[in-house]
């Protein structure tokens, strides 16, 4: 699928991903042949299947809160490592990623990428309930989330259905960041379709979008099952994509701008820290 590399990286750093693809989406033969509701399912059913597993099982089943230091300096690990279940989704992916996490003791956070609700293309009604007006109506928002929107979603993602809706509900100890990417340049790879009906932004290439993305997962998932503080994890990370990743953007709009002149446009820019909002 379009995430491949998602998974690659949270293996590499010691974690067992299950993926599925349900092979529907724009772009895509047969459209969107499963509604929400039985996406969520097909989720709740993965779970349960991993709670069955011998190897799985163990990591699955050991949930539960974990406190960490979020005032802390350094990468002292605070708490030992605890299971439980990380949900990654893209466009509908994330919402449906949602749907499934808020409830679910079994899922200890989710990263979304993009997320979208309900638009003209899958529009309020039975089978398509909204993500965001769960959140809204589950305790805390949910389980916190990592929400990494594109700002050039276009009609494939619009404003009042993206990721800005979402990061508006989630539980305070969410991070939220804004690329400068359309909705489709979060993926491995996508198809003519898919960039012929979304917006894109030619200025920033699509290797760049993935690892914001992915590093700020890892992260995000290091808080949540190894103890690592919030505050260290995502200072750490932004600075370090800042370096490899900014292109001297970052050092420019910090630096003193001629009247008359505009800052260069970051090419990414932090919403939500979930700690001065926790």
């Amino acid at each position: 699928g379009g995430g491949g590399s998602y998974c690659r990286r949270l293996c590499s750093w010691g974690y067992v991903v299950l993926g599925y693809n349900k092979r529907d989406g724009v772009g895509v033969a047969g459209g969107n042949a499963l509604d929400d509701v039985v996406s969520a399912q097909m989720v709740d059913d993965l779970i349960g299947w991993a709670r069955t597993d011998v190897l799985l099982a163990p990591l699955v089943r050991d949930g539960g809160a974990m406190d960490t230091a979020d005032d802390a300096d350094d990468d002292i690990v605070t708490a030992p490592a605890k299971g439980g279940v990380y949900l990654l989704g893209h466009s509908r992916g994330g919402k449906i990623s949602v749907l499934q996490a808020c409830g679910d003791e079994r899922v200890r956070a989710a990263c979304l990428l993009d997320p979208v609700d309900n638009t003209v293309y899958a529009p309020l009604g039975e089978g398509f309930p909204s993500a965001v007006a769960k959140m809204r109506n589950t305790k805390d928002g949910g389980p916190p989330l990592l929400v990494v929107g594109g700002k050039y979603g276009g009609d494939c993602a619009p404003k009042g259905s993206n990721y800005l809706s979402f990061l508006e509900q989630s539980n305070p100890k969410s991070w939220g960041v804004e690329v400068r990417a359309g909705h489709f340049q979060f993926l491995d790879s996508a198809t003519l379709v898919q960039r012929a009906v979304c917006e894109e932004n030619p200025g920033v290439a699509d290797a760049q979008v993935r690892e914001v993305s992915q590093a700020l997962m890892v992260a995000h998932a290091e808080t949540v099952f190894r103890g690592v503080p919030r505050e260290a994890a995502l200072r750490r990370t932004m600075k370090t994509l800042e370096q490899s990743w900014g292109d001297g953007a970052f050092d420019r709009v910090n630096a003193q701008v001629a009247p008359g002149q505009k800052s260069p446009e970051l090419p990414w820019v932090l919403l939500r820290d979930g700690i001065s909002s926790a």
